[in-house]
Formats: structure tokens, sequence, C-alpha cells
């Protein structure tokens, strides 16, 4: 399953919904995995203030996660659940 993404953007805040699959490995203090589960993972993110942005000038997929990560503070997490599978 590939992520489903759908927005919906006003002058002042841009919501987006999305749906995705998702790996949670959960390790020991040893750091070997003890468990490994497959679910999908539903959210909305909110970004306040849209317009103050020039997201057109961000190109994420050619960041590293430590780049993307630095952009965190744009984004509001509104609600993230998951389901087992």
């Amino acid at each position: 399953m590939a992520a489903e993404i759908k927005s919906h953007c006003r002058k002042d805040v841009c919501t987006i919904k999305y749906e995705m699959p998702a790996i949670i490995i959960v390790k020991s203090d040893g750091k070997e995995v003890c468990l490994r589960v497959t679910t999908s993972c539903e959210g909305v993110i909110e970004i306040p203030d849209v317009d103050r942005y020039d997201c057109d000038s961000l190109n994420f997929e050619k960041m590293s996660l430590p780049e993307i990560l630095e952009y965190s503070y744009i984004a509001k997490v509104a609600s993230v659940s998951y389901k087992g599978r």
C-alpha cells in the first residue's frame, strides 16, 4: 500500500490527511530486535500560516532525514493512529 495523501488548504491553514503503511520495531536494551509489527498509520497534520513559507523552494525528496527534520517546526501533528494487521 502506498501513502495516500489528501489535503485541504484555506488561506491561513493547510490540513493534510494521510494514510500509509508502517513498521514498528521494538529493540531490547542490547539492541536486539524482539518485536516487529506491520501496521498502517493514519494522521492529520496542520500547517498554520501556510502563506508565510515558500513551499515551492523546498525539495524534501532531495534532502536527508536530518535536513527534513530541521523544518518540523512548520507543521503541527493534529492526530495519528495505528491499525494492526
